[in-house]
C-alpha cells in the first residue's frame, strides 16, 4: 500500500495525475458514459490488486485470515481519498503519509 501511495505521489508531480483523476471522477458524476468507463477502470484496477495481495498472502507478506478481495477493496477504497489530498493540499501535508502506512504494520524488527 505505501509503495502505491509513492508512485501516486510521484505520478501527481511529474504529471499532475492527481489532478486530473480529480477531474475525470467530478466528470463521471455528471456523465454517465464516462462514468461506466470509470466503473470498468475500476474493476479491473480492483482485480489486479486482487492478485497483488494473493501474491504477497502465498509469500507471506499479508496475512492469510482476511480475502484477498477485501484486502484489495480496503485498499481501492483509501487510494482516492490519498489522490484527492495529493491534488488539493499542501505537498508537505501528504509528503510522510506512505512512511505511515509502513508504520501500521511494522515488521518483525519495527520496521518495513
Amino acid at each position: 500500500m505505501a509503495e502505491l501511495l509513492d508512485v501516486i505521489r510521484a505520478k501527481a508531480v511529474e504529471e499532475d495525475l492527481a489532478g486530473l483523476a480529480v477531474l475525470v471522477w467530478g466528470e463521471a458524476v455528471r456523465n454517465r458514459s464516462l462514468a461506466g468507463k470509470l466503473d470498468q477502470l475500476m474493476g479491473r484496477i480492483h482485480a489486479n490488486l486482487v492478485i497483488l495481495v494473493r501474491d504477497h498472502q502465498e509469500a507471506g507478506g499479508l496475512p492469510t485470515n482476511v480475502t484477498a478481495e477485501a484486502i484489495a477493496s480496503t485498499m481501492l477504497a483509501v487510494l482516492p481519498g490519498y489522490i484527492l489530498q495529493v491534488a488539493l493540499l499542501d505537498p508537505a501535508v501528504v509528503a510522510e503519509m506512505p512512511d505511515a502506512v509502513r508504520a501500521l504494520r511494522p515488521g518483525p524488527t519495527g520496521e518495513r
